[in-house]
């Protein structure tokens, strides 16, 4: 679905792991990859590491949530 396109934005993470586990292999993987990766070794993480993330996720839905929201408002004033 994904294909072997590289996401510039997921490189930071990708990086940021590599250099923590000082392995090169996470360089090569899809964004697919990188996510199933992410999620499946979420439990083996400290507990910084689980917050911090846990912060990002939850304010990266609530700003898409808001999104969503202010584009329904839209649509229901010009519409309605």
């Amino acid at each position: 679905m994904f294909g072997k396109n590289k996401n510039e934005f997921l490189r930071m993470f990708e990086e940021e792991h590599a250099s923590e586990s000082g392995s090169e292999k996470y360089f090569d993987l899809t964004i697919q990859e990188t996510i199933r990766a992410f999620i499946l070794g979420f439990r083996s993480q400290s507990a910084r590491y689980k917050i911090v993330w846990s912060v990002r996720i939850l304010c990266w839905g609530l700003l898409f949530g808001v999104a969503v929201f202010g584009v329904i408002l839209r649509a229901r004033n010009y519409f309605g």
